[in-house]
């Protein structure tokens, strides 16, 4: 048997009466159309052409990997997912949504979402809230800024 050891007894105390703390998380708004954080590492190859295609210099690389330095600058071309050909940005998985935010009756005389839609993605019908059409919707983004009710949102 092994001889007490009060100082023993008393780390073990404190370690299961300290919560731990976990392990802070960096994380980093990537360009759009990134996939998950886990997905975007494993495929992006840090080759920057994201960055090169960028008009509005929104992208930078940190520790080796584009990030989006300021979503203000970003116009949701998608410029940096037609340069990218290791598929970590990827515009096909994206869909826009439309929320109970946007009700039935304000849509037929809003139309803002519709309007800035220039793949015509957005139907509205009266009595109806808008209805993306995911075969022509290409995940730009155009419409969410449009929308004063933030009715939309790009997932």
């Amino acid at each position: 048997m092994t001889k007490f050891d009060p100082n023993r007894r008393a780390l073990f105390r404190r370690l299961t009466q300290v919560p731990a703390q976990p392990v802070p998380e960096i994380s980093y708004r990537r360009p759009p159309h990134a996939k998950e954080e886990v997905h975007f590492l494993h495929d992006c190859n840090q080759c920057g052409d994201c960055i090169q295609a960028c008009p509005t210099n929104a992208i930078a690389m940190v520790e080796g990997f584009p990030v989006l330095t300021s979503s203000a600058h970003c116009d949701s071309c998608l410029a940096c997912s037609m340069a990218c050909k290791s598929n970590a940005l990827d515009t096909s998985q994206m869909q826009v949504r439309v929320s109970s935010a946007c009700s039935a009756s304000l849509a037929a005389y809003c139309q803002s979402c519709k309007e800035q839609c220039s793949q015509d993605a957005i139907a509205i019908e009266s009595g109806h809230r808008p209805e993306i059409n995911s075969e022509q919707c290409n995940g730009c983004g155009a419409c969410i800024p449009a929308c004063d009710f933030n009715a939309l949102s790009l997932h």
